[in-house]
């Protein structure tokens, strides 16, 4: 084994052109290793990173969940709002007969009915930023609404997922999708095919059974859009 060392010495001293391919070698060598150490850091870092804005988002969108649940069921619970609902949910008659005469009297017509609930709900509408609302009964049939296109239909098929969640008795928000009925845009155009959203609770009698949901509509843009676009990932890899 000396023998070898020494010979390989000797041989190096000799063929010096081998010199310049060692150290080629050698820093590949270091530099693949290096440069495999500062990728596996980075990819850490970013995955950290991306992990930390995911629990984010997901922190900030569960609490408007429910803070757009909680208005939904405070509102479908108040007094007023459950009396006019089960007028509007029986089909109010338009006149009723008084115990000493047979001459009907007048009583509050449907469409009193739809005013006065619209009047009831308006401050919350108000308050949160709510373009409309509606109402619909069992059968999913909407018998109010803050847009009279939407009154008297069941069959907008993006509801039928909320509506039925909601008749069983969760309060919940739908998915966005393009509205069925005339809004403003984000231009104040109004138009149809505009994204909107519900957020929907369950109107319940005395019996604690749902007899109806309630839903107040929204765009998407003016807060569940804001908060997903709040965490981005900057240039230099940092979030804000």
């Amino acid at each position: 084994m000396g023998q070898t060392v020494s010979r390989a010495g000797v041989f190096l001293k000799k063929q010096l052109w081998i010199w310049p391919i060692i150290a080629v070698v050698l820093l590949s060598t270091i530099g693949y290793g290096v440069s495999s150490a500062i990728r596996t850091t980075i990819r850490g870092n970013l995955s950290s990173s991306l992990q930390t804005l995911l629990d984010v988002e997901t922190a900030m969108l569960e609490t408007w969940f429910h803070v757009q649940e909680s208005t939904a069921e405070s509102a479908a619970n108040g007094l007023r709002v459950r009396q006019l609902s089960y007028e509007l949910l029986e089909e109010l008659p338009t006149a009723i007969a008084t115990p000493d005469s047979t001459t009907p009297a007048p009583v509050p017509s449907v469409d009193d009915a739809r005013r006065a609930l619209l009047h009831e709900l308006s401050p919350v509408m108000s308050s949160h930023q709510y373009i409309g609302y509606l109402l619909a009964d069992k059968n999913h049939r909407i018998v109010a609404a803050s847009s009279t296109e939407l009154i008297g239909r069941e069959d907008i098929t993006e509801l039928e997922s909320l509506l039925a969640k909601t008749l069983d008795g969760h309060t919940s928000v739908c998915p966005p999708f393009l509205s069925v009925d005339a809004i403003k845009d984000h231009t104040g155009r109004v138009r149809t095919g505009v994204p909107n959203m519900f957020v929907s609770a369950p109107i319940r009698d005395e019996r604690f059974q749902v007899v109806g949901v309630l839903a107040f509509q929204f765009r998407p843009e003016l807060k569940f859009t804001e908060i997903l676009q709040l965490g981005q990932l900057g240039r230099t890899g940092e979030t804000y």
